[in-house]
């Protein structure tokens, strides 16, 4: 499928890109010194990828929970979860 730390890692990245972008030209501005925006920035690009994961995760299981329900009765989340392929065309 796909490796979803891989995903994590590069969207950690670009935040981090983004959020470094603004803290030079605040540093530049005088608000703040480069060091306190390093800190900043690591904690917001690890805030955000943990809110993501979170609701990703979130997400996921409820398309289980569906799934399971347009399933036949008596089919159970743990069901799908062990095999989600064969409840895609369901």
């Amino acid at each position: 499928m796909y490796d979803r730390g891989y995903f994590l890692k590069l969207l950690a990245s670009f935040l981090r890109v983004a959020l470094a972008s603004v803290g030079t030209v605040f540093v530049n501005k005088g608000i703040g010194t480069q060091g306190e925006w390093e800190f900043l920035v690591a904690g917001i690009a690890l805030f955000v990828i943990n809110v993501i994961s979170i609701l990703y995760a979130k997400y996921k299981d409820r398309l289980y929970f569906l799934a399971a329900l347009r399933a036949r009765p008596g089919t159970s989340e743990e069901t799908v979860k062990a095999d989600p392929e064969s409840f895609v065309s369901q």
